[in-house]
């Protein structure tokens, strides 16, 4: 985080996946902004449902250690095997939740 803005990075490769800028309203923080990388050299973005899913995830369960699911695009192929996609996402291993996105790249 600096000053107001939180940056998410990939760990293996640095490019910064989502931005997003808070204001404080008193002792309250609210989002702003919150921005994708949408660059397909850098990450495969998919629909904004997911990818606020996702960012919801990010915080709660990675950041702020909540018990929380983690967010599987409902279109995930039946063969994946439970955990492969979150660990390729997020290198975790939370309980998972199908969640109602359209699009897997």
């Amino acid at each position: 985080m600096q000053d107001s803005t939180l940056f998410f990075h990939r760990s293996w490769t640095g490019f910064c996946i989502y931005k997003i800028v808070f204001e404080q309203n008193h002792n309250e923080y609210r989002v702003q902004e919150a921005l994708v990388n949408a660059d397909t050299k850098q990450y495969s973005k998919r629909d904004n449902y997911y990818e606020t899913a996702l960012l919801g995830w990010l915080i709660d369960g990675y950041l702020l250690r909540k018990q929380v699911t983690f967010p599987v695009p409902g279109n995930l192929s039946k063969d994946t095997y439970s955990g492969v996609f979150q660990h390729h996402i997020a290198g975790t291993g939370f309980p998972e939740v199908e969640s109602q996105d359209e699009s897997v790249e």
